[in-house]
């Protein structure tokens, strides 16, 4: 070992350079290591003399000049840990993998400014030796006094047993990567590959982690787990690939946020960006799960065989302040394939009084989700949010539904969104393309406007089962919607004025009552099949009138002022632009005609009108609807 260390000290940069280039020309006719599986984009690039120079710089070790033979058979372990060493008593740099197999029998442990680097993810494989039994391969673990930093694995591929499909249970430490307290870890250009722990690449308390053109396959449980108090995380260009737990219902993970040890943290991962990656073949569990989070980004993702595709939720318990704020999940396309039937295309859900807040949608496409008897689940599912909003996405071959308000979502807008086809197969009577059930807290001034029920087939019998038979199903009574300005087409002309056939929550033409709920709407046109207008809604021409009429809550106005007071927490029955009567508070105790231009106080609703008396207990109702064919 002593002469190999001579000799290391003796040998000049350049000619580390040139050992990394014979390597890639001698070997890269061969494949050595994992077999054959999908390779990442650009995972099998080799190294160029170009890129070493300029990472190498003046430091930098080759493993096998401290004895690892790369052999497929050999124990490498101390030779690849007293290299690492060596290049960090230096001041760090680089430590080469020649293309080789190199087997471990215990865990590397890797320190500050250090880069492993291979020729490529296909030629240079760090794997696991009998002697290692259930541990993991890579251990990159700092401290909260004694952070890591700077370090980067390249080209290489990580492999640690086989993973195995269930019954048999991941085997518990035999993990991939573990990272704790680091600050900028970059993991490029690499495999991973037969886990068979529960962790293959497992990030806590980190920060600045760059993940690019790498590839997740065959993996027993998680591909990527962020924990908490982790900031600025970057998953670009890679691909997460198969889980093989698929064979019983169950948790298992391409990519995810949370932690598997309760009140381990202060706070969920922040400044998270997914994109432009593939989450492929998880068909019992979740494409991307995120159990909370704040300033994420999922964008331009492709999800394909997954039981959910996206699913973003706030998970209490696991942090001690759970938020799931400022999410953006853009651009993707989310097709269910083969994967089970059940769940959702994109699910965000906060906890009762952790809202999740401030979400957008948009110009996502959902094809498939939605289990064939329930209709819970769908294209999208929002439950407990706040601030939010959906727009532009496309819909199609969708069980059930194809939205779900399910509960709790307050002050948000559905818009300018493209329903399309059911996938048939199931119960035509309780298909909608928008449904808010009686399923908990109510739906608060939300905005449905402006979205298309466009399904690719004409409205006949023999058609029902690929036509919503809703456009909106509501059965919740605490609702305030403002509906409008929405187009549903191919209806056959025997079928948009029956009130069985593609009805906006009511019948074709609807009265009111008590039974319709809390809903404004406006604007509303529905199409024949021949592109002509159905019936549509012509008064108020200025803001939101209601199907329903009745006494909606009392309150309180004084002579002369504009202000209405209501019970605490009532503001948000009336959404701005609602036009109201306050019964008995107009010009001589007539009721009084007014619209609301604020609702942002507790108890009190800014009119666009004064009144003329001085009431209190006052009934208050919502103006009535114009109708008009």
């Amino acid at each position: 070992m002593e002469s190999n260390r001579t000799e290391q000290s003796e040998m000049s940069r350049r000619k580390l350079l040139s050992t990394l280039g014979m390597a890639g020309v001698a070997l890269a006719a061969g494949s050595i290591g994992v077999g054959s599986f999908p390779q990442a984009a650009e995972a099998a690039q080799p190294a160029t003399l170009a890129e070493a120079d300029a990472e190498f710089a003046a430091r930098g070790t080759n493993v096998k000049w401290n004895g690892a033979q790369g052999d497929g058979a050999a124990d490498d372990a101390a030779a690849i840990q007293q290299s690492i060493n060596d290049v960090s008593a230096a001041g760090g740099g680089v430590v080469f993998f020649p293309a080789g197999t190199y087997l471990i029998g215990s865990t590397i442990t890797i320190p500050s400014n250090i880069t492993l680097r291979g020729v490529n993810a296909e030629l240079s494989v760090i794997r696991d030796h009998a002697s290692l039994g259930n541990n993991g391969i890579l251990s990159l673990i700092g401290t909260v006094g004694s952070r890591l930093k700077n370090i980067k694995l390249r080209d290489l591929t990580i492999r640690n047993g086989t993973a195995a499909a269930y019954p048999t249970l991941p085997t518990k430490w035999k993990d991939g990567i573990v990272a704790n307290y680091v600050d900028g870890l970059t993991l490029e250009r690499c495999t991973l590959t037969e886990v068979q722990g529960y962790s293959t690449f497992d990030v806590k308390f980190c920060t600045n982690v760059y993940v690019d053109r790498c590839l997740f396959y065959r993996i027993a449980y998680c591909c990527m787990l962020v924990g908490p108090d982790c900031d600025i995380i970057k998953v670009y260009n890679s691909t997460f690939d198969t889980l093989t737990t698929v064979s019983a219902p169950g948790n298992a993970y391409t990519f995810a946020t949370g932690n598997t040890v309760l009140n381990e943290g202060t706070n969920w991962p922040k400044n998270i960006w997914i994109v432009n990656n593939k989450f492929l073949n998880n068909p019992h569990w979740e494409g991307l799960d995120l159990h909370g989070g704040e300033n994420v980004w999922i964008l331009n993702n492709y999800i394909e065989n997954c039981y959910c595709g996206i699913n973003v939720q706030n998970t209490a318990g696991f942090v001690s302040n759970p938020v799931l704020k400022n999410v953006i999940i853009e651009g993707n396309i989310v097709k269910q394939g083969s994967g089970d039937v059940g769940s959702n295309g994109i699910l965000v859900q906060g906890v009762s009084g952790i809202w999740a807040e401030g979400v957008a949608i948009r110009n996502n496409k959902i094809d498939g989700f939605g289990p064939t008897a329930n209709v819970l689940n769908g294209g999208m599912k929002l439950s407990c949010m706040t601030n939010f909003i959906v727009e532009n996405n496309v819909i199609d071959n969708y069980y059930q539904s194809g939205i779900v308000l399910n509960y709790a979502c307050f002050e948000g807008s559905v818009v300018d969104n493209c329903i399309k086809s059911c996938a048939g197969a199931f119960t035509w009577a309780e298909t909608a393309a928008i449904r808010i059930p009686n399923n908990g807290g109510g739906i608060f001034g939300v905005r449905i406007e402006n979205n298309t029920v466009n399904p690719a087939v004409l409205h006949t019998d023999t058609d029902l089962n690929k036509f919503p038979k809703y456009f909106v199903a509501c059965s919740h009574q605490r609702v305030s919607l403002q509906i409008c300005y929405n187009a549903i087409h191919n209806i056959g002309t025997a079928y948009y004025l029956n009130p069985s056939y593609m009805n906006a929550f009511w019948a074709a033409k609807p009265t009111g009552g008590a039974g319709s709920g809390i809903v404004q709407k406006y604007g509303d046109v529905i199409y024949n099949q021949s592109g002509q207008p159905g019936w549509h809604v012509s008064q108020p021409t200025i803001g939101y009138g209601s199907l329903y009429t009745g006494a909606v809550t009392t309150g309180s106005i004084t002579s002369g002022a504009n202000i209405l007071t209501v019970g605490s927490g009532l503001t948000r029955l009336f959404p701005v632009g609602m036009n109201i009567k306050v019964i008995g508070a107009g010009a001589g105790g007539a009721d009084l005609s007014a619209r609301v231009v604020n609702n942002n106080h507790a108890t009190q609703l800014i009119l666009h009108v004064s009144a003329s008396t001085t009431v209190s207990g006052a009934d208050i109702k919502y103006d009535s609807l114009t109708l008009v064919p």
